[in-house]
């Protein structure tokens, strides 16, 4: 009998020492199919939007709220900052409706960075080049990507260029 409990514990302490999971599941880190889809640009999450131009409203942007918005100006940037770099797979942006043409040279440019300084265009704005999107759809009150593999990004920076426009809301989704 007592080589049998001594046996049973011996198993028990050899699992735990090679870290295997228990029968919960739950081993600390999320395995791909426990990963959520999170909003890193929410201010919720950690992230920071900044400009000089409308400085005070720039947060509106990532507040998760709809019923508030930044206003740009033309060639003033909006930069968001996520709390780290992640591995975004989609974005959209929202405004209020007005036409914002897309191509050669767009209305507003979306563009994605790592470190802040090297910036990549999105084709969500841009059409032919840059970051490339597997899916993506452009409305009179939103742009939206699905980019075509995950990127790693710390931060966006939004620019208007001929016009100004109420920006809404941004979203971008990293898988968590």
């Amino acid at each position: 009998m007592k080589m049998h409990i001594l046996l049973g514990l011996s198993f028990v302490l050899l699992l735990s020492g090679c870290n295997v999971e228990s029968s919960s599941g739950n081993s600390g880190s999320k395995g791909l199919a426990d990963q959520v889809e999170t909003n890193v640009a929410a201010s919720a999450n950690g992230a920071v939007a900044t400009s000089a131009y409308n400085p005070d409203d720039a947060m509106k942007l990532i507040d998760e709220d709809d019923t508030t918005w930044w206003a740009s100006n033309p060639g003033e940037p909006i930069i968001v900052e996520f709390a780290e770099v992640e591995d975004i797979v989609s974005l959209k942006l929202t405004r209020t409706e007005s036409s914002a043409p897309t191509g050669t040279n767009p209305a507003i440019l979306i563009e994605l960075s790592e470190d802040g300084i090297t910036y990549a265009k999105s084709n969500v704005s841009i059409v032919i080049g840059g970051v490339a999107c597997s899916s993506m759809s452009t409305s009179s009150t939103s742009m939206s990507c699905t980019l075509a593999e995950a990127r790693a990004t710390k931060f966006v920076r939004i620019t208007s260029s001929n016009n100004s426009y109420e920006l809404r809301e941004l979203e971008v989704i990293a898988m968590r």
